[in-house]
């Protein structure tokens, strides 16, 4: 079953001609192995429009969340993208980036690719001072047009702070971690399990939530 028509085909293709180093899409199974082909099928069709993106399995099961374990357990599959080097990055994928989040997945292998963000200079040497882990959930849905934007500025900041993983999460997928931080809308973000933000915001405030869960 191909997941992308020809014309998104050709617009995928398009969007990632520009590409300059390579790009792996590591995906751990989880327990749902119906999840983890869906993800696998859809990401190997990307790469079939591309040759500096490839995707392969990760056999050990990464920690959901690092630095702050709650006991929560792994319902689905989890994807990190890893560099040129083959280094894991903090950009990962807690769950399908499907709907509108799939979107957000094929702009994540750009700006890993080509080194480009959307934060501004200020913000990006903000980060560059960060001294401890912060890990940040961004709580998501398929069809939210706001979680895009949310998770553009995670994913962003995890590119210029390398102490920074941020996740976004299929809430539907990941039910019983949504449920853990009672999200009731989306898109949310907890930064190290206890400071959260509600919305879409802006940079700035984003910023503030990275550093007040750096500091406390």
């Amino acid at each position: 079953m191909a997941y992308l028509d020809e014309k998104l085909q050709q617009q995928v293709s398009q969007f990632l001609q520009d590409l300059k180093d390579p790009v792996q899409l590591l995906i751990y199974p989880g327990p749902q192995s119906e999840y983890f082909q869906v993800f696998w099928d859809i990401s190997q069709e990307v790469a079939q429009l591309t040759p500096l993106f490839s995707v392969a399995t990760l056999d050990k099961a990464p920690e959901l969340e690092p630095g702050h374990e709650t006991g929560q357990s792994i319902t689905g599959p989890i994807g990190i993208l890893a560099d040129k080097q083959h280094q894991e990055t903090g950009i990962r994928y807690v769950g399908i980036p499907s709907g509108l989040e799939f979107g957000t997945f094929l702009e994540d292998i750009k700006a890993l690719s080509t080194h480009h963000v959307t934060l501004s200079e200020k913000t990006q040497e903000t980060l560059k001072q960060l001294g401890q882990p912060v890990h940040i959930q961004v709580f998501t849905t398929p069809t939210c047009r706001w979680c895009p934007r949310a998770v553009r500025l995670a994913h962003d900041m995890s590119l210029i702070q390398p102490h920074i993983t941020a996740d976004l999460i299929d809430s539907g997928t990941f039910n019983e971690l949504a449920a853990r931080y009672d999200v009731s809308s989306v898109p949310k973000s907890i930064f190290n399990g206890h400071v959260e933000i509600l919305g879409a915001v802006p940079e700035n405030e984003y910023l503030k939530g990275i550093l007040n869960a750096a500091l406390h």
